[in-house]
């Protein structure tokens, strides 16, 4: 049995047998993932002076947590009044239940170093700590405990280091518990990973610190697994290089811990070489450690200035044997380079490290097969991982804080001896989480072969001065229309609202909408509810609107004999005299009793669009008929149809001959979708504590035309203070998102865009295979259009669409299972790929996916 090396905790302190205190702090990873090459350097420098700032011996560590479901769900119902949303209630279980068969996995990082404090005396007092714990555990002594004053100390010193450390690993003291959790789980990792961290769970945060130092258990630690050998049967250490670990809670656990031997013979690169940053990418279950000592340059130059010495005396001795005297000066070269590393840097440090990867199972068999797997994996990376037996027992105590290296000479002996510069090329403290800290599941987080959830939340967003918006990007078929159903029924279904344009000719968004109780279906071709912007929202707020839409729907300018007298016609002291309520109203007004100049060819033209004899014939009848009821604004889904409804190219709306000549069904429908914009931007902004997405399938027709694109941007600026969003989708962000500042055709250096994209932060690029609007995507999502992997992963390796082939088991199309990836940027400008997740609810997921075979009438 192993005693266990630590005697008492106080806080992030660990007073260990040896007489030493270790400190121990919980890191934040740093975003990577799909990071520019300037991020990516930028967390290099950053891990650089992680190992600057040490001193000593460290442990820095990598360990694998279950994700509490219930973490998940709490997330997913924060700020909900379930009462009020009972569908959310049932999609809340129903992720609790899956999350349950199918568990998620974080990987937590902590860094521990031994403390110094009051110099040569407290050097003493250690000793004297060493040597009084070994009494009273031989006399079987109750254990003392640590006096305030000495903690204080310790505490204090801790908390100096942590002041040295990067801010940017936002270094969090770790708890009693924490540290009671990281011993209990190394004992049974393989047997028992559904075990959650203190810091998820406060139950099991309770139930460690009732006993004290003492949970941390005394396990039996098998080198080889003598215990399992038949009677007389020969021990071949090379056949068992594991370890078996039986917890004083009776699990027995197989491990097998390998140890990093060799870098690359060419070197290892700055970017792409992370081989501790991308282990989970070897599909492997690994928890990891670096064990390591920290030398100052003063210190590496003493030492190296010695052996300089030595080797130029030997190089004197020697100098008649050219084999030997030939060896020895390339030696002497080596050191040089060396020493030259090490000068490159005011600051540079000594590292000399162990990487010690421990991979675990219920049975030797496991742990072999997971080990095996693992040195395949850096095999064919470039890295050499051994697993030398008999130092099994010493590399697991190399993972826990409480043993020093002195206790450790086997894993000395594997220490490769680097500048700081070089041993940050691993990237250990590193993630590619993305995602809001609340709201609805949205999608699975696949960046690594471990699935993590990614949150949406409009509302807290906006809660963080943030825009709740988001913006889709992909090709046809990519599965952009049922992303956005998902965030708005997600909204919905949390206590929203959404407003939504649909011009398809079967009414997809319609029937989704259909879901929804009291729904709103405005059909624009055979409208059975008005739009009449007067009716809607009365003389003060729709004066501005009517005014709006009529100049784009007459081509008229504001300013000119036509627009002054709609100026004068529309203020609310004239409409009151004359008793105008309505559109209708006001064309009949200028029919027949209006006298002022010019109103009889207003009315005219206006009627032309009107045609209020001819209701069929009026294709502007949904906003002029007075007969019709006016749209519902209390609805918390309301969908118009515009499917036949015509949109003038942005060339003709750019081009003053072409803009003359439009037709009225294009006149109408630049001037609907303006409408329509305002409509929304009224509805989802007038209440902060009711959220509201509006979402645009078809963002070209509205930001073909300026006016709609400043519609949409307003909408956005408006939004982030009104807990609303907007949900656009596009096929070109370069043509649909408004007007490009920058109309440079260079993919790598145009920085430009328009001002409409700008301001959405979140942002999502799905399946695109022409490799042209896959650059157009890829640099409006903020990544290199240049890079030639990121252009394969959207045009190939995302959703990517198969051949129909007897041989591969496919009929064709995309695999379930492969719908809904790709890239997202979330709005801490975190890159990650993704997987869309459809809802749970049976109902809601049917909606979204059903495509009517025929248009709505």
């Amino acid at each position: 049995m192993t005693r266990a090396p630590i005697m008492n905790l106080v806080d992030q302190l660990a007073f260990c047998r040896d007489g030493t205190v270790w400190a121990t702090w919980r890191l934040r990873p740093l975003p990577y993932g799909y990071q520019s090459l300037g991020d990516k350097l930028a967390v290099r420098d950053h891990h650089t002076q992680l190992f600057r700032a040490l001193r000593g011996e460290f442990l820095l560590q990598g360990v694998l947590a279950p994700k509490d479901p219930t973490q998940v769900v709490d997330a997913m119902l924060h700020g909900v009044d379930l009462e009020s949303c009972p569908a959310w209630a049932e999609e809340c279980y129903e992720t609790l239940e899956r999350l349950a068969e199918n568990p998620i996995e974080q990987r937590l990082f902590y860094l521990s170093v031994p403390l110094r404090v009051g110099g040569a005396a407290g050097l003493v007092q250690a000793s004297g700590r060493v040597a009084w714990n070994g009494l009273i555990d031989a006399l079987g002594l109750p254990r003392d405990g640590v006096g305030r004053s000495t903690a204080r100390r310790y505490l204090a010193r801790a908390e100096e280091i942590r002041a040295q450390l990067p801010p940017a690993f936002f270094a969090t003291s770790a708890t009693a518990a924490e540290q009671i959790w990281l011993h209990r789980r190394a004992q049974i990792r393989g047997v028992f990973d559904g075990f959650p961290s203190p810091i998820d769970d406060r139950q099991i945060t309770e139930e460690l610190l009732t006993h004290g130092a003492g949970a941390l258990g005394s396990p039996v630690l098998d080198e080889g697994a003598h215990s399992d050998l038949k009677p007389r049967a020969l021990f071949n250490p090379m056949a068992r290089r594991y370890l078996k670990v039986t917890a004083d809670t009776e699990e027995v656990a197989y491990q097998s811990l390998l140890t990093l031997a060799d870098t690359p013979p060419h070197g290892v690169a700055e970017i792409g070489s992370e081989f501790l940053g991308r282990i989970d990418e070897s599909g492997v279950d690994v928890d990891w450690a670096i064990r390591g000592r920290v030398r100052t340059q003063q210190e590496v130059l003493r030492r190296n200035k010695r052996a300089k010495n030595t080797l130029e005396d030997q190089v004197g001795q020697r100098a008649q044997d050219t084999t030997s005297s030939g060896k020895l000066h390339r030696s002497l070269m080596a050191m040089q380079d060396y020493e030259d590393l090490m000068l490159a840097n005011d600051q540079e440090v000594e590292v000399d490290s162990a990487t010690v990867l421990v991979c675990s199972g219920a049975t030797a068999e496991e742990a072999n097969e997971a080990a095996v797997a693992v040195q395949t994996y850096f095999r064919d990376n470039g890295f050499k991982v051994v697993r030398p037996p008999g130092g099994q027992t010493q590399q697991w105590q190399a993972t826990m804080p409480g043993y020093s290296l002195a206790q450790l000479p086997l894993v000395r002996e594997k220490q490769l001896i680097a500048p700081a510069a070089s041993v940050s090329v691993a990237m250990p403290v590193i993630s590619a989480e993305i995602g809001d800290k609340h709201g609805a599941m949205f999608a699975l987080n696949i960046t690594t072969p471990r699935p993590t959830p990614v949150l949406f939340d409009i509302t807290g967003n906006s809660e963080r001065d943030i825009s709740g918006s988001i913006a889709i990007c992909g090709e046809l078929g990519s599965g952009k229309s049922v992303a956005m159903k998902k965030i708005t029924g997600d909204v919905v279904d949390r206590g929203g609202r959404f407003v939504a344009t649909d011009g398809t000719r079967t009414g997809e968004w319609a029937t989704f909408a259909s879901s929804v109780s009291g729904a709103t279906i405005v059909n624009v071709r055979n409208p059975t509810v008005g739009l009449d912007p007067l009716r809607l929202f009365g003389p003060i707020d729709g004066i501005p609107i009517v005014k709006s839409f009529l100049a784009m729907l007459l081509n008229i300018e504001l300013l000119g004999p036509e627009g002054l007298l709609l100026s004068h016609l529309l203020k609310p002291t004239y409409l009151a005299s004359h008793s105008i309520e309505s559109l209708g109203g006001l064309l009949a007004h200028l029919t027949s009793d209006c006298d002022l100049a010019g109103a009889k060819e207003l009315a005219s033209r206006m009627d032309v669009f009107a045609d209020l004899d001819t209701p069929e014939a009026g294709v502007a009848r949904i906003v002029f008929d007075p007969t019709l009821e006016p749209l519902d604004l209390d609805s918390r889904a309301i969908v118009f149809w515009t499917h036949g409804t015509k949109q003038p190219t942005r060339d003709e709306l750019l081009n003053a001959h072409l803009t003359r000549n439009l037709g009225l069904d294009k006149l109408f429908g630049r001037a609907l979708f303006g409408l329509i914009a305002k409509i929304a931007e009224q509805i989802c902004c007038s209440d902060p504590t009711d959220p509201a997405l509006f979402a645009v399938d078809e963002t070209h027709a509205i930001t073909a035309s300026t006016e709609g694109e400043e519609v949409l941007k307003d909408f956005v600026r408006q939004g982030r203070r009104q807990a609303a969003g907007l949900v656009l989708g596009s096929h070109n962000p370069d043509e649909d998102f408004g007007q490009r500042t920058d109309k440079s055709q260079d993919l790598e250096n145009d920085m430009g865009g328009s001002t409409l994209a700008a301001l959405i932060p979140v942002r999502i690029v799905l399946r695109h295979r022409d490799v042209g609007l896959a650059k157009k995507a890829l640099r409006w999502l903020g990544l290199d259009p240049t890079d030639p992997d990121l252009v394969k992963l959207i045009t190939e390796e995302t959703s990517p669409v198969e051949d129909e082939n007897e041989y591969s088991n496919s009929n064709g199309g995309v695999r379930p299972e492969r719908r809904g990836e790709g890239i997202m940027r979330d709005s801490l400008n975190r890159f990650a790929r993704i997987k869309v997740m459809l809802p749970l609810n049976e109902k809601r997921r049917e909606t979204i996916l059903t495509t009517p075979k025929r248009a709505l009438r």
